[in-house]
């Protein structure tokens, strides 16, 4: 019985190997030519009908690939981290550039490669001995290649050919000063460590939410940076640098920045000498700086030009500003980033001299935004500017009094009075928001912060990323002049909590904060979970006239707490919180 099994089993396999059509051998030969730093390879096979990948490998000691060029007639997309891209140089990764390969578009459907003329630029001293050419089958995956066998130079007769473009539809957002929000770092006060992972404040959503969706909208990729806006712009530019080489592989990508974030892209920009950028867009950006940033610098005092920043600062001042003698100490100490943001030209008057003026000591003028040059580094640039609204141009200023100079404030003239400029965009002048040789400009009629929100701003940014404008069905879309005048801001750390308005409408935290803009008066109801025996809870009101109205309290015990806040923005109350 064994031996007849066994001979049953044998005539199987016979009959499989005789009625199995044998899969074909690949071969292939290939000519080739180096001219200069540029390599030409020409291939043939024996079957073109099922052709996954031709790939050129050399020593990377030698050479690294750059450039690379295809038949003028397709098309592919060779990224296997990126199928939107048609390009890719390196090692899966970008290690070592030492790969350059035409493939497949994915892993499940294939391209055949055509008979033609492919190229690659090199860097190195490049022989024919230093380089050999592979192909394999689309199944194939890493497997089964087969090396060609090279003939001699390429024939004069073909067609040179095409460049494919790196593609760039990337597009890296940096949002503004006080837009980023990371709860460990701003509640515990710790600007000395890397403080983690940062994201979108909540009272910041309504402003960058609409054109990150917009943009998402056309298809195109956004990858929102969110920084530490307390540390110098210098140290988030290197940050920027690290974020874009962990999230793209070597395509180029696009980076818009609005207000502070546009001068992080122009210290990336600078020190990467344009670095895989292939456009910036600045927006509301104080290139020459903001008058706005001379009161927290010089006097600790947080004016009411912008709601956002007012927001982010006054909650760090009054939750940080015990750490030293007064708030002025506590912001050049802990947000150095304010004096990257100071003017260079001058900005203050004494009422009992003609001329403007800037400060005497170095430290309190801006030493980094001179440090900018005007090299656009063959990037595409452009910017966005608001004019319009009312904007500070020149603080008028008197001696300080005594109590000021004693703890050493206002050393270079104390507020008595504004200039005002009707161009600007009510935060940055006009002329501080030009970008040297920008090849792209609008200006248009907005605020600071409708600049990247509103309609008008929303399309010109859509322009100058040659994106088809389409915004009329993107449910995320504000008014188009909204701009908010109040805020109630509430924090719980660490925990989790969900507020109910009035309305029945419901939020629930993100890293343990809700903003709410122009809140209605009434109660809103907190169910808060705390994380530790001793939870901090911050009601921050910020009304209307400018007034803000902040309350800590410190609830005992792990678990569920419920509370109510009696908001009333005719009759308001710092402390606001019942059981």
């Amino acid at each position: 019985m064994k031996h007849k099994l066994i001979n049953i089993f044998v005539l199987q396999l016979f009959i499989l190997f005789f009625t199995v059509t044998p899969a074909k051998a690949l071969a292939c030969t290939y000519n080739s030519s180096i001219n200069n730093n540029h390599l030409d390879i020409q291939v043939r096979s024996n079957d073109w009908s099922n052709l996954g990948i031709l790939e050129i490998i050399s020593n990377p000691n030698i050479v690294t690939w750059g450039k690379m060029y295809q038949p003028s007639e397709i098309n592919w997309i060779t990224s296997w981290d990126n199928l939107s891209g048609d390009v890719f140089f390196g090692l899966v990764g970008g290690v070592n550039k030492n790969t350059a390969y035409w493939g497949f578009n994915g892993l499940t459907t294939t391209s055949i490669i055509p008979y033609g003329l492919y190229g690659v630029d090199f860097s190195g001293n490049l022989t024919h001995q230093t380089y050999y050419v592979q192909m394999n089958h689309p199944e194939d995956v890493g497997t089964n290649y087969v090396i060609c066998t090279r003939n001699g130079e390429v024939e004069l007769s073909t067609p040179s050919p095409t460049s494919t473009p790196v593609p760039n539809s990337k597009v890296i957002f940096a949002p503004g000063l006080g837009a980023s929000w990371n709860a460990d770092a701003i509640l515990n006060c710790n600007i000395d460590e890397d403080t983690g992972i940062w994201n979108l404040a909540s009272y910041a959503e309504e402003v960058y939410n609409p054109i990150l969706q917009a943009i998402q909208n056309q298809g195109w990729t956004t990858l929102p940076f969110y920084y530490d806006w307390r540390k110098n712009i210098s140290v988030n530019s290197t940050k920027l640098s690290n974020f874009i080489d962990e999230k793209t592989n070597n395509e180029k990508v696009n980076l818009i920045g609005h207000s502070m974030g546009g001068l992080v892209g122009r210290g990336y920009l600078e020190t990467s000498s344009g670095g895989k950028l292939a456009s910036m867009l600045t927006i509301g950006t104080p290139n020459k700086g903001s008058v706005y940033a001379y009161p927290p610098w010089e006097g600790g005092d947080v004016w009411n030009n912008n709601l956002l920043e007012k927001i982010a600062l006054t909650i760090y001042l009054k939750h940080c500003g015990g750490l030293f003698s007064n708030d002025k100490e506590t912001i050049q100490n802990n947000v150095p980033s304010l004096q990257d943001l100071l003017p260079l030209e001058p900005y203050l008057k004494n009422k009992q001299v003609s001329e403007e003026y800037l400060p005497e000591q170095l430290i309190n003028r801006n030493n980094w935004l001179e440090t900018l040059s005007d090299n656009t580094w063959n990037v595409k640039l452009g910017y966005i500017a608001g004019t319009g609204i009312d904007t500070l141009q020149i603080i008028q200023t008197k001696d300080p009094n005594k109590k000021d100079v004693k703890e050493n404030l206002w050393v270079d003239g104390k507020p008595a009075g504004k200039i005002i400029s009707t161009e600007g965009d009510g935060t940055v002048l006009l002329s501080s928001a030009i970008l040297p040789n920008a090849t792209f400009s609008a200006i248009i009629n907005q605020n600071h912060r409708n600049l990247v929100n509103s309609v008008e701003g929303m399309g010109k940014i859509l322009e100058f990323l040659e994106i088809p404008e389409s915004l009329n069905n993107n449910q995320f879309l504000t008014s188009e002049n909204y701009s908010p005048d109040s805020a109630l801001v509430i924090i719980g750390y660490p925990a989790n909590f969900i507020v109910t308005d009035q309305n029945k409408n419901v939020r629930q935290d993100k890293d343990g904060m809700i903003g709410i803009m122009n809140p209605k008066s009434g109660k809103y109801r907190v169910n808060i979970l705390s994380k530790s025996n001793n939870t901090l809870f911050i009601v921050a009101q910020f009304l209307p006239n400018g007034e803000v109205k902040y309350k800590e309290y410190n609830f005992k015990g792990v678990g569920p707490k419920y509370k109510t806040l009696n908001f009333d923005s005719q009759n308001p109350q710092e402390d606001i919180l019942t059981p």
